[in-house]
């Protein structure tokens, strides 16, 4: 038999579930995920996105599945909302044990959390585990946010060498570039070829200093 109408609740009530769904996928990949300074160098994605975007798909669906959660509440009667929050909170606390336990249990996660204590502790050390196996095969430049350097820079500040000689090195390499005047990452972008590899294969027989990965 064919519907007749669009139901607002049955909306709400998918939408509801799609944002929770993509709450906790999008908030196992953050939890790990590589940090900040691997995942930029390395160009990482998953699903073909990157970290940035997974995490503003984690915040935007928060607030999404807020704003269903309270049209849920608004697409109810207040009458028979009000009526059954206070038949529930009378039945409640009558039920005192239950009360007390799951309000312990609330306050352990929240204190356990802030507190950094066992077992909570572990958990988080888990996700900084998996969080730090993403590079750590990886060598990283001399300075911070070195894909946000132009070629130009790069040369001149962490090469020294003239900037036509390393023009000629990333030409070498089989790069092409518009300018010396694009940043690294712009670079990277249009040869489709992560930070690390680029400045690697247009350095590799240059005396960089470069930070060690973990081991």
């Amino acid at each position: 038999m064919q519907q007749k109408g669009f139901k607002w609740r049955s909306f709400i009530s998918f939408g509801m579930f799609f944002s929770c769904l993509i709450m906790g996928i999008s908030g196992l990949l953050l939890y790990i995920a590589p940090p900040g300074r691997v995942f930029r160098w390395t160009d990482w994605h998953f699903l073909w996105i990157d970290l940035a975007q997974w995490q503003a798909l984690h915040t935007l669906f928060s607030y999404l599945f807020l704003g269903f959660a309270i049209s849920h509440v608004f697409s109810m009667n207040w009458k028979i909302l009000f009526s059954y929050f206070t038949r529930k909170t009378k039945e409640g606390l009558r039920r005192k044990k239950e009360l007390i336990s799951s309000s312990l249990l609330i306050l352990a996660f929240v204190f356990g959390t802030l507190f950094n204590v066992p077992p909570f502790q572990s958990i988080m050390q888990i996700g900084s585990w998996a969080s730090d196996t993403w590079g750590e095969n990886i060598d990283y430049p001399p300075v911070a946010h070195a894909e946000e350097m132009t070629l130009e820079e790069i040369s001149t500040v962490l090469l020294k060498i003239d900037v036509k000689d390393f023009e000629l090195r990333i030409k070498d390499a089989g790069y092409k570039v518009n300018s010396m005047q694009q940043t690294l990452k712009k670079a990277c972008e249009i040869n489709d070829v992560a930070p690390y590899e680029f400045f690697r294969k247009t350095t590799i027989d240059l005396n960089v200093l470069l930070i060690p990965a973990k081991k």
